[in-house]
């Protein structure tokens, strides 16, 4: 007896919403297969985005609390951070509504709201494609501060102060002293 089953695949549909004061949104779908990679190509072609940025995703909670992050390529000193190939897109997404923060260009920050919006079974591995789009890209992204999810120095030892404040309460006793690198000022030959 043969039996004629067809494999299932998995295709998700992520709402994409760039945090900026107009409603700019893309639905994009894409195959479970698909890498985080070729998910970030996606959104950065869907926004319109120029290429040759660098950008992660980075895991979060309900509350869009910024986690682990997912970077396009490992720049980390050891060499041990997961890139964003390594990820399958039903790796890390199961079940309606599951989020991810996608930040895109280290120096503009655009910074995606990203959720899954649907998920259904398809017979054949199917293409990317954007199937709702609304608003337009600002020609500037919203301002804002880059914050890490590491602990900073000073809240680490209790201090009030950062170590690069160090003698800098500009008195006007030290003007005339000019700065103070740790060395000596004298290069020249000590015959």
């Amino acid at each position: 007896m043969r039996h004629n089953f067809k494999p299932l695949y998995m295709q998700f549909t992520f709402r994409c919403i760039l945090d900026v004061e107009e409603d700019v949104i893309r639905d994009i779908a894409i195959s479970g297969n698909a890498s985080l990679e070729q998910f970030h190509e996606a959104i950065r072609d869907a926004f319109g985005m120029k290429k040759g940025e660098m950008s992660s995703f980075y895991r979060t909670d309900d509350d869009w609390e910024q986690g682990e992050e997912i970077p396009l390529f490992d720049m980390s000193e050891a060499g041990i951070k997961s890139e964003m190939r390594d990820h399958k897109v039903s790796s890390l997404f199961s079940r309606k509504d599951d989020k991810i923060i996608f930040v895109y260009d280290f120096m503009a920050l655009w910074t995606f709201f990203v959720y899954v919006h649907d998920i259904k079974e398809t017979e054949k591995d199917e293409s990317t494609k954007v199937i709702l789009s609304i608003g337009k890209m600002p020609a500037k992204s919203k301002e804002k501060k880059f914050k890490s999810n590491t602990p900073a120095r000073e809240e680490e030892e209790g201090s009030s102060r950062s170590e690069w404040d160090d003698d800098d309460d500009d008195s006007e006793e030290d003007e005339d002293e000019g700065e103070d690198y740790g060395y000596e000022d004298d290069f020249g030959d000590d015959d």
